[in-house]
């Protein structure tokens, strides 16, 4: 194509896009005007709220104050406690999803979340996308350079692609012809540029979800109802006496706008739920504290037919009493199986150490002479640690005498639950038998610093020896009472 061709078309694509854009204007002055949504109110709010609704299995509407939340096998929502004014008292509650009818939930919830859109935002929102497109046409009808405007003119179709789905659909057939509107339009500058093949995507449409008849703010029997509706479901002992609490209040502000039968029913049968959940709730805290405390001093006496039994006493008082609180009754097991498991650890080592007591004691009697020998040499060590002696002819002595309670602690037969306090010893014997050599050392020399070693070996001796005797008499109880 000459260049007089290629002029010739850009000329008629720029007519082309001058006409179109008349027919944008258009588009543009009817943005204001919402389309119809027949046999349908205006969302209801409550203090500029959306109240939605979650329908039950049995077709039971529960008023969710603003959005609600699907978390696992729970729904959580606000509930607003009694009559709707300007701002409501709420209730943060939760119910069993599986409770729940969750396409009438979701088909309602989406044709709230449409209506109240439409009401609101919908018509600004369109009406900027028509404007938005309208300045880009009209920046490519104005244009000589028909590559950037072929860019323009993409970049803008994949703005309205992409606006039905973030819209709810709104006019979607209206955005429809935008986008084919657009399409043309980019397939004439794409001849102008002398493109022979053009690949346009196609784009699924999005309709707006079906428009349901919106439900009123329910009445105040309708209110109560619900709260005693949403006690039964709650699977939460706090929440159910909260709610019924409510329940309760409503009955007495609302007896002039309910029927006296109903109040009259509804109320007996409230409070005896009341009373219900106060008398749980009592039984099942002194359940769970008797059972901790005998479970516990069982478990410490290594009594583990005892611990079983409480175990079992439990399941049985849970299953008397209806299994009215599954959430406390599982925790309390949880502990109660921690203190059998308690008991099975203290019933073996107290086995274990019931075929070890005649070799514990053995070596405890072999021992014992090396203990007289540490404990004659208390009084010279510490005289050393203080620096106040002992006479230097006792330090000879008190050196082989330590040496020879040394000796005799290698040759013993070491059982291996006593070889920490057999280390212990041999070291406070080793650490005695060097504080009375460094002390003669600094006796004969008259130097102060390497009496000031002895008294440190001293110190470490005598502090060894305690806790060595600590150790002997920690392994020779019973485990259970250590």
């Amino acid at each position: 194509m000459d260049s007089r061709a290629v002029g010739q078309a850009g000329s008629r694509t720029v007519s082309l896009v001058r006409e179109r854009w008349w027919i944008l204007l258009v588009f543009t002055a009817f943005a204001c005007l919402p389309p119809a949504i027949a046999n349908a109110a205006s969302s209801p709010t409550v203090a500029n709220t959306t109240l939605f609704r979650i329908f039950l299995h049995d077709g039971t509407p529960l008023v969710s104050y603003g959005e609600f939340a699907h978390v696992g096998d729970r729904v959580i929502f606000s509930m607003p406690i009694g009559e709707s004014g300007a701002t409501p008292a709420l209730q943060l509650v939760q119910i069993p999803a599986s409770a729940v009818d969750w396409r009438r939930t979701d088909q309602y919830a989406d044709s709230i979340r449409y209506q109240h859109y439409v009401a609101t935002r919908a018509n600004a929102d369109y009406a900027a996308l028509t404007s938005t497109v309208a300045a880009a046409v009209n920046s490519i009808a104005h244009a000589s350079d028909a590559a950037a405007s072929l860019k323009t003119a993409e970049a803008i179709r994949g703005t309205v692609v992409d606006w039905p789905r973030s819209h709810f659909g709104y006019r979607a057939d209206d955005v429809r012809q935008i986008l084919e509107l657009l399409d043309q339009t980019i397939a004439s500058l794409k001849a102008s540029t002398g493109a022979q093949h053009f690949n346009l995507s196609l784009v699924a449409g999005i309709a707006p979800p079906p428009v349901e008849p919106v439900l009123p703010v329910p009445t105040p029997q309708e209110a109560i109802a619900q709260v005693l509706t949403v006690a039964r479901l709650s699977e939460a002992p706090a929440q159910r006496v909260s709610l019924l609490t409510a329940a309760l209040s409503q009955l007495d502000a609302a007896h002039a706008s309910v029927p006296g039968a109903w109040l009259k029913a509804t109320r007996h049968d409230t409070e005896h739920l009341l009373d219900q959940e106060r008398r749980w709730t009592r039984n099942y805290q002194g359940l769970v504290k008797s059972a901790l405390d005998d479970a516990q001093s069982r478990a410490e006496d290594a009594d583990v037919r005892g611990v079983q039994a409480v175990l079992e006493r439990v399941r049985r008082r849970d299953a008397d009493w209806g299994r009215h609180r599954p959430d406390e009754i599982a925790a309390l097991m949880t502990a109660l199986d921690a203190r059998l498991e308690s008991a099975r650890t203290r019933r073996l080592a107290l086995d274990r150490w019931k075929l070890r007591a005649p070799v514990l004691a053995a070596y405890h009697d072999q021992v014992e002479r090396v203990l007289s020998m540490l404990n004659r040499a208390r009084p010279s060590l510490e005289a050393i640690r203080s620096l106040a002696g002992p006479d230097a002819d006792a330090l000879k002595p008190l050196e082989e005498r330590l040496a020879t309670a040394t000796r005799r602690l290698t040759i013993l037969d070491v059982p291996a639950e006593m070889q920490s306090a057999q280390a212990l010893l041999m070291s406070a014997a080793r650490l005695g038998e060097q504080a009375a050599a460094v002390r003669l050392q600094a006796t004969l020399s008259g130097q102060l610093d390497r009496a000031w070693d002895a008294s440190s070996a001293a110190a470490g001796s005598l502090m060894l020896v305690d806790r060595a005797r600590h150790e002997l008499e920690t392994q020779l109880k019973p485990p259970a009472h250590r």
